[in-house]
């Protein structure tokens, strides 16, 4: 469990953490796949669904024009929506896969049902 715990940690820290731009740097999508390893080990669950696809991955135009062509940046980004969309579902399917008594603990409170 506590390792579950860890791991489901890392990931709302991760949400609670993203910059405030519209688009998020590779860094954080490769951290986050780091987190779905984890929780692939932990539950014993496919979690490949949740992954953000490698296409949504790319750089930003930088620049274009007639005379230069496309420059794009170094750095690859992806959609801040994307990732949240996909962290999102993964933390729903784990609380939704959860034995209730986890579930306590893991959003806190108990249901009145």
């Amino acid at each position: 469990m506590a390792k579950f715990l860890i791991a489901y940690s890392k990931v709302i820290a991760l949400r609670d953490n993203l910059p405030a731009s519209t688009s998020v740097e590779s860094y954080y999508i490769e951290q986050y796949h780091s987190l779905l390893e984890s929780f692939r080990e932990v539950i014993g669950d496919d979690v490949d669904e949740f992954r953000v696809e490698d296409t949504e991955i790319k750089p930003r135009v930088i620049s274009h024009g007639r005379s230069i062509g496309t420059r794009y940046s170094a750095k690859s980004y992806c959609s801040k929506n994307k990732l949240l969309s996909k962290l999102e579902g993964l933390l729903n399917y784990i609380t939704m896969q959860s034995p209730k008594e986890d579930k306590e603990k893991i959003i806190g409170f108990r249901s009145t049902q």
